[in-house]
């Protein structure tokens, strides 16, 4: 049984400021602790365990925090809608905007506004383009999949299009009439256009199938 929260997500917050435990300095040791012997490019290393651990605080501009609480409400309401592919789209900025802060000062690490904006821009590029193959490319069955392997093939056509003639020869494994329906399914749907072509003398006019643009 599911029953709808009354609660909301709680509003962003910094952290108070506090040192690491040696609980966790010891966890993170004993982690990195094991070094192959006499093999591998960490061969005769010194390990962690051996060295003095002295954790470093990564802090934030106030105004790439601000940006952050942005792009936090941003994605919550991305996730209400359903779509998953979204729920750790904060999550994978912050850690790009800390890599960067660490790799121009290994120090004094800071997340300025440049920096955190850098980071968001790189993760919703690459959320977007992943979001992107996966509409064209992944379906959860045979006939999503037929209809999707159709429009990639006229999508791929650009402009000029595709005859009835050029997408059969293009999916010649197909059956007629399963490529018949699912062209006549995309037109319904809005995805493509069909066009007649008149050609001239006593040839017979073509359809030409072109992608819509949105």
């Amino acid at each position: 049984m599911l029953i709808k929260p009354i609660e909301d997500y709680p509003d962003s917050q910094i952290p108070e400021r506090s040192d690491a435990s040696e609980d966790l300095i010891e966890d993170i040791r004993q982690a990195s602790a094991v070094v192959p012997v006499g093999v591998g490019n960490l061969a005769n290393i010194q390990s962690m365990a051996n060295s003095t651990v002295v954790p470093i605080m990564v802090e934030w501009e106030d105004t790439a925090f601000a940006e952050y609480s942005k792009v936090r409400d941003w994605q919550l309401q991305h996730s209400r809608t359903d779509d998953a592919l979204w729920v750790r789209f904060t999550e994978i900025t912050i850690k790009l905007a800390m890599i960067e802060a660490i790799a121009r000062d290994p120090i004094s690490p800071i997340v300025t506004f440049e920096v955190f904006k850098m980071a968001n821009d790189l993760a919703r590029w690459s959320f977007n383009y992943t979001a992107d193959l996966i509409a064209k490319e992944v379906a959860e069955n045979e006939i999503e999949a037929s209809h999707k392997r159709i429009l990639n093939i006229i999508r791929k056509a650009g402009e000029e299009g595709m005859s009835t003639t050029q997408i059969a020869k293009t999916c010649q494994g197909m059956k007629a009439r399963d490529r018949n329906e699912i062209l006549q399914t995309l037109i319904e749907s809005g995805d493509i256009l069909e066009e007649t072509v008149k050609v001239g003398g006593a040839g017979r006019d073509r359809r030409v199938y072109r992608v819509r643009v949105r």
